[in-house]
């Protein structure tokens, strides 16, 4: 598979060379990390390259969702505007919230036993309406948050079944898939240990943020603990964000 830069240097050589397509890259963070950031700033990075962001949305109201990706330099609407970005809104769609953006789609009346045809069928829509040939590049904000909605078990069950579906659709050779690139955050203080352990087993690429807080601020590093490329080898890095740049830095 195509190895895609993530576009901060440092990330990429940390990881062995970059992402590869139909890679997971799961984000592993505590209530105190700045980790969460690091997924917005690749998903701002590809879609310069051209790639078509998906964000899945658990946590937060859209608007404040796009406070948080302001942070890493993408005006959600602007880009939502010019078809660069859609958002499958969960949280808005679980609290009957509707927005006047044609790039905010929502899931209604969901639950654990719907859950997937009814993604599969708003991702299907967004598919032939908007990313057609650019490969996706989605955000999971949180999985944690998805957690809270349709609990553990479900979603190793749903990722599983995508994981055969992967494979079959690999093995059959569909010329229609696409390969994207998967980022998913999940915040350790909200889930289960097994859980972690879960969405570790199923993610070509981990990274694990710890933080301090200490007299002088927030202390924190940045552990990556798995890519399947050759010239990986497992690293710390201080990490760390000044005036809303990501901070790169080997130990």
């Amino acid at each position: 598979m195509k190895v895609l830069s993530t576009g901060i240097k440092e990330l990429d050589k940390a990881l062995g060379g970059g992402i590869i397509e139909d890679g997971i890259l799961l984000l592993i963070y505590d209530s105190y990390s700045w980790g969460w950031l690091l997924g917005f700033e690749i998903l701002k990075n590809r879609i310069r390259q051209g790639d078509f962001g998906l964000l899945m949305n658990y946590n937060l109201p859209v608007n404040r969702l796009g406070i948080r990706m302001d942070m890493a330099g993408i005006e959600m609407i602007r880009e939502g505007q010019k078809n660069n970005l859609a958002i499958i809104d969960f949280f808005g769609s679980r609290y009957g919230i509707s927005y006047p953006y044609n790039f905010v789609y929502v899931v209604e009346n969901f639950d654990a036993h719907t859950y997937m045809p009814k993604f599969v069928q708003v991702y299907s829509k967004i598919m032939k309406e908007r990313i057609k040939n650019r490969r996706p590049i989605g955000l999971n904000f949180t999985v944690d948050g998805m957690a809270f909605e349709i609990g553990e078990e479900t979603i190793i069950r749903i990722l599983r079944s995508n994981l055969a579906k992967k494979e079959l659709a690999i093995l059959e050779k569909s010329p229609e898939r696409k390969l994207p690139i998967n980022i998913t955050n999940v915040n350790m203080d909200r889930v289960s240990e097994k859980f972690i352990a879960w969405l570790t087993e199923m993610s070509e690429y981990v990274i694990e943020f710890s933080t301090k807080i200490t007299e002088s601020g927030l202390d924190e590093t940045m552990h990556v603990i798995k890519s399947p490329l050759p010239d990986f080898e497992p690293k710390t890095y201080k990490y760390g964000i000044e005036k809303s740049k990501i901070k790169i830095e080997r130990i």
